[in-house]
């Protein structure tokens, strides 16, 4: 019984005895690139043509290093994941190795053992029977032994090479979001670096609209900080004290001209129609125009009720009350109507500086100037010809221009360069 048993159990453990590796690690770097790591390519040759002092390039391009240095790193089996792996590979060589040598000694094992099953025992040899059993039976032990020390390493392989695998896989997953982040940067930096150059386009710019106002420093000493100021108000500010200004400046004119009129003065035709194509030219609706006129706009003769030159001031009194309930493009034109038609029969410098060009007198009244401030540059403006007056509103507009777009550069500059990058 004995005998059977042990034959029994000898067979039953050699055929669990043969095993194998099967699993396989990719690593993913060299199966392909991420989309990521194509696009920081793109970016990077971006980068490398701005000028070398752009704002952040020295980082980028360092981070785009690192980038490429893990990639190689990975491709060329330089990486500590690519070296494990390779130690778990020269490992497996002896495994396999030793899986030969264990099939070898299993090989030769078999055939013994069969020879001793088919053996019957005998008194004559029963001696030898036992002897052979016991070298048999400790060969078995010693097999047996082998057989369960490469069934703990095939376990060990299979956890060996999963965690491998989460290496590679979580690396390669981290380099194309690095590569995503980089990418993010890089777009920043380069849309920062046409901003600058941009802003510096501009700020050449303003410094030749300084150098020409310059010329008339003389005349008009520091108009352009005048304009500097007026561009820093924002546009809903400057639109509102543009209209009160404006409406002042024409309301104290008529006041004052209405106060001083002499009621026997008569106004010519030739002064009415003026006033008519001047309303007509300047946008003013017919209607309104009507108004002031009271009807000889459809007419060659003279009205009877403007006989004088203070009826006419009364009727512009007219069109500037009608303008106050137009929208402000309206009361622009209703207003510089008014003033051309004003400075036919009143001369001041205010009236010249508005009639020659309202921005101009808008420039000086919202600019911030106090008051004695601004009746000097009235005063100064005062003594310049019209050509002059029109260079000036021509220089102080495309100033004004260039200041607000240099502003609004350098806030989407700044807003960029603030704005996280996750």
């Amino acid at each position: 019984m004995l005998k059977v048993a042990v034959r029994l159990a000898l067979t039953f453990s050699l055929v669990l005895a043969s095993v194998s590796i099967m699993a396989s690690i990719k690593n993913p770097f060299l199966v392909g690139d991420p989309a990521s790591w194509t696009t920081a390519v793109d970016w990077a040759s971006k980068l490398k043509v701005l000028p070398g002092e752009t704002e952040g390039l020295e980082l980028d391009l360092s981070q785009f290093s690192s980038l490429a240095h893990t990639r190689l790193m990975f491709r060329n089996g330089t990486h500590p994941t690519c070296l494990k792996q390779a130690d778990r590979n020269r490992l497996v060589v002896e495994y396999n190795a030793d899986d030969t040598k264990y099939l070898d000694e299993a090989s030769r094992y078999r055939p013994e053992k069969a020879q001793y099953d088919s053996t019957t025992t005998t008194k004559e040899n029963q001696a030898t029977v036992h002897a052979w059993y016991q070298r048999l039976y400790t060969r078995w032990e010693a097999l047996e032994d082998w057989r369960k020390r490469r069934v703990t390493q095939l376990a060990g392989f299979k956890n060996l090479d999963l965690e491998i695998q989460s290496e590679y896989d979580r690396a390669y997953s981290e380099f194309s979001s690095d590569a995503d982040r980089f990418n993010r940067i890089a777009e920043r930096t380069i849309k920062i670096a046409d901003l600058d150059t941009q802003l510096g386009a501009l700020t050449a710019k303003m410094k030749i609209d300084r150098r020409s106002l310059d010329d008339y420093q003389r005349t008009v000493p520091g108009f352009h900080d005048d304009v500097e100021k007026m561009a820093e108000k924002a546009e809903e500010a400057r639109n509102e004290s543009r209209e009160k200004s404006i409406d002042a400046l024409i309301g104290l004119a008529l006041d004052g001209a209405i106060q001083q009129a002499n009621t026997r003065e008569t106004i010519s035709r030739t002064k009415l129609l003026q006033v008519k194509q001047t309303l007509i030219s300047n946008g003013i609706k017919p209607s309104d125009a009507k108004k002031v006129l009271e009807g000889w706009l459809e007419t060659k003769d003279t009205v009877k009720t403007i006989r004088h030159t203070k009826d006419m001031y009364e009727r512009l009194g007219r069109l500037k009350e009608v303008a106050s309930t137009y929208s402000s493009y309206d009361q622009h034109k209703y207003m510089e109507a008014a003033a051309t038609c004003l400075a036919m029969f009143v001369k001041t410098p205010l009236l010249k500086l508005a009639v020659t060009n309202f921005d101009v007198y808008a420039n000086l009244m919202y600019a911030g100037l106090s008051y004695k401030l601004a009746s000097e540059r009235v005063r100064q403006f005062d003594t310049l010809s019209e050509a002059e007056l029109r260079a000036v509103a021509s220089l102080s507009n495309i100033y004004v221009k260039h200041i607000k777009a240099h502003k609004e550069l350098k806030k989407q500059r700044d807003d960029l360069a603030a704005s996280p990058i996750e």
